[in-house]
């Protein structure tokens, strides 16, 4: 995973997380993905009203899942 993988800090204090938003920006949907210190922290800005968050969070958490297990060679799907 590509980023930084030292701690960090601002005026001498540890950062414990870092991301990044870009407020007021004109695009109805924005996704902005950060690594730091092996996370990936991934960020979501839209207008409101234009996405479903259960629908988009849904989506997610199965797109993630399908990640993880794809890289750790296991099927996503495995029935037991």
């Amino acid at each position: 995973m590509a980023g930084p993988v030292e701690k960090a800090s601002m005026a001498g204090r540890p950062l414990k997380s870092l991301y990044f938003t870009v407020p007021g920006v004109p695009q109805s949907l924005v996704f902005t993905i950060v690594t730091y210190m092996g996370n990936l922290r991934l960020v979501v800005n839209s207008e409101r009203g234009y996405i479903d968050r259960d629908i988009l969070t849904s989506c997610l958490k199965d797109a993630f899942t399908k990640i993880y297990a794809a890289s750790v060679g296991e099927h996503p799907m495995k029935i037991e």
